[in-house]
């Protein structure tokens, strides 16, 4: 077993740095499988299962995400009203599990297969044709990716307005909060709107506004955050919709495949946010959340990135991979 960390880079899966740890065979294994014991205490598993079409249109999704894992934290969404909440958990996800690649010593390589089988832990799963015609040694490299970020990519909302399902963590104003989204374009600047509607129904069509000041947040051809000021009247401790509205074709924003209620309509109202949601939205097929949030607590308090990264290069987080049995 060899690990090693992984360098921080926004820009990438591993946006709050990363932890890769390669396997090596040096025979012929008596089974084409490993199990990691895994603690998953305080956390959901997402399977990422392989999509062609999202809402009828191509996406991107890397080869290494389709049969990853998304791990999400069980208490925590992606609004914040706490202060540092925001900065400790963004979009509630804790880190992902990327499809481990299995090589061997000419360079010929497959993909291996994860499955979650609590509280037995994770298994690696390899062709066992491949693994017989293998020349040893054999290198797995299973990633783990300290990120917020979902890994695949949307390119189609810049035609819709979507709108999500959240429970207020507390009651409160954003006068103003920080609403934040992680995408690119494909050219020049666009801008996405993001604001806020009341709940009353199992979908947001007709619901009224709560934001008084939509996010207008900036996206640009360099992949990252960026983030923008919101403000909305006084909300209580209740569900409520957020909505992002795309401005154009060539917005792109970053997702998981998540079991989360969310609704999308064609979008209605350029570079602003409609006053009640538009009627009758589509539910997203499968799961979806977007890498998106907001945060509408009082400034200071909470562990900021620089001493979450920190925390990482300590190794707090590697202690949820216990072994290999």
């Amino acid at each position: 077993m060899r690990f090693y960390d992984l360098t921080a880079d926004v820009s990438t899966r591993t946006e709050l740095g990363g932890f890769e740890w390669e396997i090596v065979l040096t025979k012929r294994p008596a089974t084409p499988s490993i199990t990691l014991s895994l603690d998953m205490r305080g956390l959901i598993a997402y399977l990422q299962p392989r999509r062609t079409t999202l809402r009828g249109e191509p996406f991107t999704m890397p080869e290494d995400v389709v049969g990853s894992y998304a791990f999400y934290h069980a208490t925590r969404g992606n609004v914040h009203a706490e202060p540092g909440a925001a900065d400790k958990y963004r979009t509630g996800k804790a880190f992902h599990l990327y499809r481990p690649e299995a090589i061997d010593a000419l360079g010929r390589r497959t993909w291996g297969t994860l499955t979650l089988d609590q509280p037995a832990g994770v298994t690696i799963s390899l062709d066992a044709a491949w693994l017989a015609a293998a020349t040893y040694p054999v290198v797995i490299d299973p990633t783990v990716g300290y990120t917020s970020i979902g890994a695949s990519e949307d390119s189609g909302v810049g035609d819709i307005i979507l709108g999500m399902r959240f429970a207020a963590p507390s009651a409160g104003d954003a006068n103003p909060g920080t609403a934040f989204v992680y995408g690119r374009t494909d050219a020049s600047t666009l801008v996405g709107m993001v604001g806020s509607y009341a709940d009353g129904d199992a979908n947001p069509g007709g619901n009224a506004a709560v934001h008084t000041t939509p996010a207008a947040i900036t996206l640009t051809t360099t992949v990252g955050w960026r983030s923008a000021a919101i403000t909305w009247t006084s909300i209580t401790a209740i569900n409520y919709w957020l909505a992002l509205n795309g401005q154009g074709s060539g917005f792109h924003i970053n997702f998981d495949d998540v079991d989360v209620d969310m609704h999308y309509a064609a979008r209605t109202h350029a570079n602003d946010m409609p006053a009640t949601f538009p009627a009758a939205p589509t539910e997203n097929p499968g799961g979806y959340k977007p890498s998106l949030y907001v945060d509408y607590a009082a400034a200071g308090g909470g562990i900021t990135y620089s001493q979450l990264e920190h925390a990482i290069k300590r190794g707090s987080f590697r202690g949820a991979f216990l072994g290999v049995r």
